[in-house]
Parts: C-alpha cells; sequence; structure tokens
C-alpha cells in the first residue's frame, strides 16, 4: 500500500501541534511509551521524523499479562536499538498488583504503566512523556465511563496532554494509524 503523502503530513502537523500545545519545545527531548503496538509504533516513527523534537528514550513495560509479552519487549527493544535510541524495558506483576490493591486489571495496568514511566522520566531526566492513545481510544474511554456512570465532567475524555504527558495523537483515528504504518512499511506487534 501506497502512503498517501497528504495523510503523512496531517499527522505530522497533529504531533508537532499536540506536542506543542502541551508545551514541548525544540530540543527538550521525550520518553515516548512504546507497547510494541501499532498506536505506539506510529508515534514513534513520526517522532523521529520530526527532529527539532529529539532527543527520544524509548520505554517499555511488561506487564506479564499475556503469553507474548516477553515477545512485546524483545521487539521495542529491537525497534529502540534499530534506531539507535536508548531504550528502558521494565517488568511488573500487574495481576498481583490488581489483587493488592482491589481493583480491575486495566486500572492495575495504567497505574503500574504511570509509575514506570515516571521513574524513567525521573531517572533520565526527561520531562515529556509521549503517550500513543488516538481518537478510538478516547471515544472507547468515553462510553467505558458513561457505562460505569461517571459525573459530565468525567464523560470528557482524556486530555490531549496533562502535566507533561502529551497525546499527540488523540485526533488521529486508528485506520489512518494503520494507513499510515503500511505505507511505511512499519512493524508492529498484534495483542492476541
Amino acid at each position: 500500500m501506497l502512503l498517501n503523502p497528504d495523510l503523512e503530513a496531517e499527522l505530522m502537523r497533529q504531533v508537532a501541534r499536540g506536542l506543542a500545545a502541551a508545551g514541548c519545545q525544540s530540543g527538550d527531548g521525550l520518553l515516548v511509551g512504546v507497547s510494541g503496538g501499532l498506536d505506539s509504533c506510529v508515534l514513534l516513527n513520526l517522532l523521529l521524523e520530526l527532529p527539532t523534537l529529539q532527543p527520544l528514550h524509548v520505554a517499555h513495560l511488561n506487564h506479564q499479562l499475556r503469553p507474548a509479552a516477553a515477545q512485546d519487549a524483545t521487539f521495542v527493544r529491537q525497534l529502540a536499538h534499530r534506531h539507535r535510541l536508548p531504550c528502558t524495558i521494565g517488568r511488573t506483576d500487574v495481576r498481583a498488583r490488581a489483587i493488592q490493591d482491589g481493583e480491575s486489571i486495566e486500572m492495575a495496568a495504567r497505574t503500574c504503566r504511570r509509575e514506570f514511566l515516571t521513574q524513567v522520566a525521573d531517572r533520565t531526566g526527561y520531562r515529556w512523556i509521549a503517550l500513543a492513545h488516538h481518537a478510538d481510544d478516547q471515544a472507547e474511554t468515553v462510553l467505558l465511563r458513561l457505562l460505569r456512570g461517571t459525573s459530565g465532567t468525567g464523560l470528557a475524555g482524556m486530555r490531549a496532554h496533562r502535566d507533561g504527558w502529551p497525546r499527540p495523537l488523540l485526533e488521529t483515528r486508528r485506520a489512518e494509524l494503520r494507513q499510515y504504518a503500511s505505507g511505511k512499511g512499519l512493524q508492529w506487534r498484534e495483542d492476541e
């Protein structure tokens, strides 16, 4: 599949605009949360093409929830190595954390990811932690909050940036990310 140059240009504009709105400036550098999935691989590739936002540091947390989780971590480590980027891989037992804290696996995973990424940012001196949430994630978040009976403010969904955590793909649909990735010949891991 050939890459639509208009799509590529629009995604580059969205990422640059999203990071600028968060306060990221040229040379600030970014810690990039990379799961190995489509979304984070596209975000990393777009950031590599925005040289003013260097240096980048890849961070991946193995949640130990799926049989392929260790392979995901290996994939992310190899991806970072291929692009000559520093990479930090962590591991945590999310299931045990969920039981310990009496919360859902999803909430425990989110908490563990935030803690891990914050620790990596603190240790490496990165101020910004870029995440690859996109428009379909946003719709899913709002729907889940609606089903849980949240208040009006909870229905607002995820913010495009908050406290050093920009989500520059929040306006982008997953289908557009897939089209971009296919057109660029990117590889990613599928969650079984």
